[in-house]
């Protein structure tokens, strides 16, 4: 929701105060704190248990490879990430936190 003040021209908003730009700075630290840890975490398992659960009839070394190809691979990558942000968003969203825009 916009707010404008009586003396300012029609159409221009007033800057946004203190409480939404900490709301703001707190949610993009929330998401990059979430991001890395997502990555974290599937990198971790791509290089250690991936290669062993779809890869067992090749080599450690062969399907380690193609365990952190698939981490690798823009699209899988991608794909993963639009899916649970809309999978996130969406909970969110009913939580309230669109109210906050």
């Amino acid at each position: 929701m916009t707010s404008v003040s009586p003396t300012s021209p029609a159409g221009v908003q007033a800057p946004p105060s203190r409480k939404t730009l900490r709301k703001v700075a707190f949610a993009s630290f929330a998401g990059t704190t979430i991001e890395f840890y997502d990555f974290f975490i599937y990198g971790t398992a791509a290089a250690l248990v991936f290669n062993k659960v779809f890869f067992p009839s090749l080599g450690a070394a062969a399907g380690t490879a193609l365990a952190l190809a698939t981490f690798a691979s823009p699209s899988a990558t991608t794909s993963a990430r639009k899916g649970g942000s809309t999978t996130v968003s969406g909970k969110l969203m009913s939580w309230g936190a669109g109210s906050a825009w």
